[in-house]
């Protein structure tokens, strides 16, 4: 009986061993899936980061060439003014 006993119970611990064995199994490719969606995440922030850095560029440009044409388009006014005037009163 007792041999019986701690066959079964031998058995029992042998088949929560495997159990916990293939636990084990499932979150180390759990740990391996996370890990590699976080390098892909990395990645992913880096390749952001350089085009937000490469659009601020890009704005401050067309910024500065707005206000450059902005200047431009009033300097064009003063000189459409000047001509008007020159045309209707003379020199």
């Amino acid at each position: 009986m007792q041999l019986n006993e701690a066959t079964a119970s031998l058995d029992l611990k042998t088949s929560t061993i495997l159990e916990l064995e293939t636990r084990v199994n499932e979150l180390q490719a759990t740990l391996v899936s996370i890990s590699a969606d976080l390098e892909a995440t990395r990645q992913s922030l880096e390749v952001a980061e350089v085009a937000k850095a490469t659009t601020e560029k890009e704005l401050a440009e067309t910024s500065a060439a707005l206000v450059a044409s902005q200047g431009e388009r009033d300097k064009l006014g003063q000189v459409s003014d000047e001509v008007r005037h020159i045309f209707a009163y003379g020199s």
